[in-house]
């Protein structure tokens, strides 16, 4: 038999096997049944939040469902199940959600941020007073950039924070506010919004995480 067959058909049989391995290998236990998903004697329930999907750790019996990891979540607090159409986040039914308290990342436009400086920053941004104007736009998030957070080491953003952004030559916070403002023939509407300027102290380490519009 030629040389070059031999390769070829060495290297199929490989991969085939490899795929077979795979395929055999993944935990299969999971049970997906009326938003309820059962792992490991665990219950999961449905719940919402931005976060950063990882790899596949197990599948659902029938094998139609993915069940893969939150990145920095190794305890898999949250999972997240996918289809070939769509995806959700669960998390573990004993797990309260903590909606308060340390402030431990700060989410950028769905970019997780983790250092400490930042966080309590953010957090001092949101309470002290300081110089207000107000501004009229149809797309604050032409102008500024969503901010959500999560506490106490949750993996998952778990609060709308407001924005922040460069605008009118100052660093503004801006309190979360309904941006889904619309005309009666359903096109964008303007609207006021209430931006405090940042204290000084602050502006290197902002300057140093979110970029101008």
């Amino acid at each position: 038999m030629n040389k070059k067959i031999i390769i070829i058909l060495s290297i199929c049989c490989i991969f085939l096997i490899a795929i077979i391995s795979r395929y055999y290998s993944v935990d299969r236990t999971a049970i997906y049944k009326g938003n309820i998903l059962e792992w490991k004697g665990v219950t999961y329930i449905e719940t919402s939040g931005n976060y950063s999907e990882g790899n596949t750790i197990a599948k659902t019996k029938e094998g139609s469902w993915d069940i893969n990891e939150v990145k920095e979540d190794k305890t898999h607090t949250f999972i997240v199940i996918r289809s070939f159409l769509d995806q959700y986040l669960f998390v573990r039914e004993d797990y309260k959600i903590p909606k308060s308290g340390n402030v431990t990342s700060v989410f950028i436009q769905h970019t997780r941020i983790n250092n400490e400086d930042f966080c309590r920053a953010v957090e001092k941004i949101m309470v002290e007073d300081g110089e207000k104007f107000i501004i009229e736009t149809d797309n604050i998030y032409s102008k500024a950039s969503e901010i959500c957070l999560s506490y106490e080491n949750c993996p998952v953003e778990t609060k709308y924070a407001g924005f922040i952004g460069f605008i009118n030559n100052n660093w503004v916070y801006v309190e979360p506010i309904n941006t889904w403002i619309r005309n009666e023939d359903g096109s964008p509407k303007k609207y006021a919004v209430n931006c405090k300027i940042i204290n000084k102290d602050y502006l290197q380490i902002i300057e140093s995480h979110i970029r101008t519009k």
